[in-house]
Order: structure tokens, then sequence, then C-alpha cells
């Protein structure tokens, strides 16, 4: 009797035993698409090599899209079998389950955290490793924040101030571009011409107000172009190279001495004197109204050629910030808000003192030689040193 126990301890044993040895042996692995200057993958990838410190079992295989060709078909190879649009980056895998994008520790994170105590407990299908033995490749990644030392306030982190700076100074300028401030001191003079004070008001901050309306559309739809393409090589370096283009014309402009652009053609000057003088002259408030926020939008469409290269610069850089949704369309906010401040300041004084105040020589070729220099630096930056201007 004892070897009949014997034996059938030695049965359960034998098929016990390498059962547990495989559950052992079972490394959850995530794999993680990047690519290089993503501040996305980035911010993943911190959230990776402290994740390995306190779960030393997890196998992390990575894979640069931007510059390795075989990567990139591989993930679209992944892709197209877990029937999934993958147009941008970071991308991760963990057994056949996967994540688009990385919004922080405190959900992607957690996110991550949860598939690998899945295939802990479970076998999990790798849906990469069918494809390819993958290759180890680690992102860049800097161990320390960038602090700087500012008079009053200390140290300072950049990466939490660069951002909503760089909407203050861009804003701030793309708001003086000589065309927007011609219609808004012809606006101006023409309202002047009114008696009632109340209607004068009225009618010039519903021109501003269709103006920062139709701004605001322009630059959510330069964002989410961005943000769906994805943070592509070949598309920095377009609207580096675009930046290059705006920053030399402006300066060879400034360098001949021109003031003004088309808007400022004096066909196109009459024609938009005529419509206003008709609009304004109505008795009816209501279709004065309608008119001047329909004129407003339908110049200011024609007005964005004149500075399309700061906006461009701007929602790029935003498009590759960390942020969540509503993070994005709130600094789009606060842009217009520095885009429109010197409209307000002019027409405000200008309703105040009753003087309409004009846009001079000099006023145009400062702006030009400002607004050039500094496009042609972004251009640079964003060509040859793109992680200077990541953020988040």
């Amino acid at each position: 009797m004892r070897i009949k126990y014997f034996f059938i301890t030695i049965l359960l044993l034998v098929l016990v035993i390498p059962n547990t040895v495989l559950a052992v042996e079972q490394k959850p692995t995530i794999n993680f698409f990047w690519g290089e200057g993503c501040p996305h993958c980035t911010q993943e990838e911190f959230f990776l090599q402290q994740l390995v410190q306190t779960e030393p079992d997890v196998i992390i295989n990575r894979f640069e899209v931007f510059n390795n060709r075989d990567n990139a078909k591989l993930l679209d190879q992944v892709a197209e079998q877990l029937n999934v649009s993958a147009n941008g980056v970071p991308v991760t895998i963990i057994g056949s389950n996967y994540q688009i994008g990385y919004l922080n520790d405190q959900t992607t994170g957690t996110w991550i955290k949860q598939q690998l105590a899945i295939c802990r407990q479970q076998s999990c299908s790798d849906a990469v490793s069918q494809f390819t033995q993958p290759p180890e490749t680690k992102p860049r990644v800097d161990s320390e924040p960038n602090f700087i030392s500012l008079p009053l306030f200390g140290q300072v982190d950049t990466s939490q101030i660069s951002l909503g700076a760089l909407t203050l100074i861009i804003g701030f300028l793309d708001g003086f571009n000589p065309c927007a401030m011609w219609t808004l001191i012809l606006l101006i003079s023409l309202l002047l011409g009114i008696e009632s004070k109340k209607r004068r008001w009225l009618l010039g901050l519903a021109f501003l107000s269709s103006s920062a309306i139709v701004y605001y559309l322009f630059l959510a739809a330069w964002l989410n172009i961005f943000m769906f393409l994805g943070m592509i090589m070949i598309i920095r370096m377009a609207i580096g190279l675009v930046a290059l283009l705006a920053g030399y014309l402006n300066l060879r402009s400034w360098q001949q001495q021109r003031t003004g652009c088309e808007a400022k053609d004096e066909e196109k000057k009459k024609a938009t004197y005529q419509r206003l003088r008709v609009i304004l002259s109505k008795n009816n408030i209501a279709l004065a109204l309608l008119g001047i926020v329909l004129l407003g939008a339908a110049v200011n469409m024609v007005e964005l050629l004149c500075s399309a290269g700061l906006p461009a610069i701007y929602t790029q850089l935003l498009a590759q910030a960390n942020l969540s949704t509503g993070q994005y369309y709130w600094y789009l906010f606060w842009y217009i808000i520095f885009y429109m401040l010197d409209d307000l300041i002019v027409f405000s004084v200008a309703m105040i003192v009753l003087k309409p105040i004009g846009v001079s020589g000099k006023y145009s070729l400062w702006v030009k030689l400002i607004g050039g220099v500094l496009m042609v630096l972004l251009g640079l930056i964003m060509i040859f040193q793109p992680s200077l201007l990541m953020f988040g």
C-alpha cells in the first residue's frame, strides 16, 4: 500500500512541478514602440525604467520607428494583426492588448501594471514575438530635470514654464502683424464716426470677438493635423523649412523697407472700407452686428496668410507636448488672449480718447524684423536641434 501511495505521489509531482516551473519562468513582456524626439515616448521610458526597479522580472523590448524602417514595418504588421490604426507613438503592446500614446503614470502607467499582473496570472501570447526577435534599444533620456536660477523666483524647472512662456511670446508677437493691425485701425476710424458710444463699443467688440474665434479655430485645425500625423520627422522638417521661408520673407521685406502686406494694397483697402461703411451705416443694430461679425471672420481668414508661420510653429510645438486634450485647447485659448491683447489695448485707447492710432512705417519694420528673426531661429532649432523645443 505504501508503495502505491509512493508512486501516486511521484506521478503528481511529475505533473505539477513542470507547470510550476513554467509559471515561474513565464515573464511578462512589454513591447514598446517609440520615436526619437517624441516627448510622450520619453515620459513612458522614465516610467519603464522605474518599473523594472520594482518589478525586475519584466522584459522590455524597445523598437525605435522614426529612424528604423524595419521597426516601422513591424509596427504596421502588428497593428494590422490587432486591427488598430497606429498613426503615432508611443505604442505599448503587452500580450495582445495595446495602448496608443502615454498620458501619465496614473492612467497609462496603471494600465501597464494591470496588464503585467494579468500576464503573470495567465499565459499571454505575445503579438509581436511571432514576427521578429526584437532588438534592445533605449531612448535617450535626461536623468535630471533642467533648472535655471531667476531673481526673486530662485530655482525654476524650465520644463514647467517653457511652453507657457512660448505661448505668451509667440502669441503676443503674432498679434502685432501689420495686416490685422491695419484692419483694426480702419475699423476704429469708421467707428469714431458713429455718435453712439454704446454702438461703437458693441460693434468693435463684436469684430474683435469674431476675429478671435476664427483664429482659434484656425489654430485648433493646425493642432489636430499635427496630432493626427504624429511626431514624424518629415513633418517637423517641413514646418522648420516653412518657418525659415517665412522668416526670410519678413527679413527681406524689412531690408527693403516695405510696410504692411497684401491687405494694405490700395484696391483691397478701398473695397474693405466700402464694405465697412455699408455695414456700419445700417440702422438695424442686429443687422449691423451680423454684418460686422461676418466681415471680421472673412477679413481674418484672408489675413491668416500674413502670419501663418508663427501659428504653424506654435501648434507643431504644442502637439509635441505631453498634455491632456483639455490642456491643449487651454493653451490655445491663452495664445488667443495674448494674440488679441494688443488689439484690445489699441481699440480701448482709441474709443476712450476718440483718436484713431495709425500703423506707422517704423512699427511695421520693427514687427517684420523681430518676427523674421524669431521664425528663422525657431526654424533652425526645429530642423537641427528639436529637443530644445520639447515640452512636458
